[in-house]
């Protein structure tokens, strides 16, 4: 009797005590480092893809990348999601092809992972080409934005 008592006890306490998480900022690997570029630090380790964070109500969530938000950085907190974007192939050797599916003015911006600017296009296409042959192999963040839509999408893309 007392095991039912103290199972029920305890699932009645751990009902009534509200639970606090609180999600810190750090990593662990076996390697890695860490890389500033102005307000913005990176945490990095071996294996770990630049993903994004987001803002749901009061919890900050982090996937992959270590850091500020992405859509911050890029001016671009308050805007909904891009949908109707092709973007091939991925990984890309030589090329990277990105299509829309709806006609727009769009802006498109390679970053590496220290969160500085390779390259940036603007169109008003359905079909942009991007030549990347004169990069290093590595992970890239692809950042596109329909300004006038207030709409943003990223997408990391592997250069082989």
């Amino acid at each position: 009797m007392k095991k039912y008592f103290f199972a029920s006890f305890g699932l009645l306490l751990s009902i009534g005590l509200p639970a606090q998480v609180a999600l810190y900022k750090t990593s662990l690997a076996p390697s890695g480092g860490s890389v500033s570029n102005g307000s913005v630090q990176m945490i990095y380790t071996a294996g770990e893809n630049f993903v994004r964070e987001a803002d749901v109500s009061s919890t900050h969530l982090s996937e992959g990348f270590i850091g500020p938000d992405l859509a911050a950085i890029m001016g671009v907190e308050n805007y909904a999601p891009l949908e109707g974007v092709h973007i091939y192939p991925n990984p890309v050797k030589d090329y990277l092809h990105i299509g829309f599916d709806s006609q727009a003015h769009y802006v498109v911006r390679l970053y590496d992972l220290s969160g500085k600017l390779i390259m940036e296009h603007q169109t008003d296409d359905r079909n942009l080409q991007l030549d990347l042959r004169a990069l290093p192999a590595g992970l890239y963040m692809l950042g596109i934005t329909a300004p006038g839509q207030k709409r943003f999408t990223a997408v990391k893309i592997r250069k082989l």
